[in-house]
């Protein structure tokens, strides 16, 4: 791989991990202030930004709770992650904190952006190549051994 798509450098972050329950795209909008959206639905993927807790998106999707599959909300510092199960959205809150206490590692990586994804992002123009950092949190379990063991969106970067 080129060092343009992973940084192999693990790192170490204050984080929380918490489980939280559905409350609606306007609560994601206001706790996030700024950041950006990324919402599945059975007929397509739709990309929203969110500016001084206000959601604008390029493509407006159906917002009812009941057709959303996935839900990436994120900015540099958190992600809400929201997926559908049997028993309806499930969801968690990954908040990076700085800080000396509770150290997690994590390892960035830039994902390249193609098809909907990229043609809905407000900022992109044609033939440039945009990317999202993923951040993959690593743990070791009891014998010592490292493995991911969660990961989330950061932003959106043309490289």
């Amino acid at each position: 791989m080129s060092d343009k798509t992973t940084a192999y450098q693990a790192k170490e972050i204050n984080t929380s991990h918490e489980p939280i329950t559905w409350s609606g795209l306007d609560t994601l909008a206001s706790d996030l202030k700024n950041g950006h959206l990324l919402l599945w639905q059975y007929h397509g993927v739709f990309v929203g930004s969110i500016t001084n807790g206000k959601i604008s998106w390029q493509k407006t999707p159906e917002t009812n709770a009941k057709h959303i599959e996935r839900i990436r909300a994120f900015n540099e510092s958190k992600e809400y992650h929201f997926w559908r199960n049997v028993s309806g959205l499930m969801g968690r809150l990954r908040t990076d904190i700085d800080g000396s206490k509770g150290e997690k590692l994590y390892v960035d990586t830039n994902m390249l952006l193609r098809g909907v994804i990229v043609r809905q992002l407000p900022i992109s123009k044609e033939g440039e190549k945009w990317y999202i950092t993923t951040r993959n949190y690593i743990e070791y379990n009891e014998i010592g051994q490292a493995g991911f063991v969660d990961s989330r969106f950061v932003e959106y970067k043309n490289l």
